[in-house]
């Protein structure tokens, strides 16, 4: 890696209106309509999660967790998180783990279906070699 690397952002938009059918067995993985591509040997270290429409859920319990390219970025974020307005500045899972594929932002849906809500995402990394 170089001596003075470069950090880079990339985002994503979960939105259960357009993303989230509901339908399936839990935990489900749920292609994003819009997403960044997490690039080959990226190391995330940083993830952030804003919520402009709560995340809603029959049994309010559900939670969510962001995944690309191999590469576990957050571990669940209970709903009780993901309030109006919310912002979550979760601890990167692999923190260091590189990317082991270039991958689009998935989210992972556990435990219940949302029935409502939208989650901004963005994603720090450096590119490692």
């Amino acid at each position: 890696m170089a001596k003075n690397p470069r950090k880079h952002y990339i985002t994503a938009k979960y939105d259960f209106a357009v993303d989230d059918t509901g339908a399936g067995a839990f935990p489900r993985t749920v292609t994003l309509a819009n997403t960044s591509k997490l690039p080959d040997n990226a190391i995330v270290n940083e993830v952030c999660v804003y919520a402009p429409t709560a995340i809603n859920s029959a049994g309010n319990a559900v939670t969510i967790a962001i995944n690309a390219g191999g590469v576990n970025m957050t571990a669940a974020i209970p709903q009780a998180n993901m309030s109006l307005n919310a912002v979550v500045p979760a601890d990167v899972v692999d923190a260091g783990g590189k990317a082991t594929s270039a991958a689009d932002i998935k989210v992972i849906v556990g435990t219940e279906a949302v029935t409502a809500g939208v989650l901004d995402i963005t994603i720090g990394y450096f590119l490692g070699t």
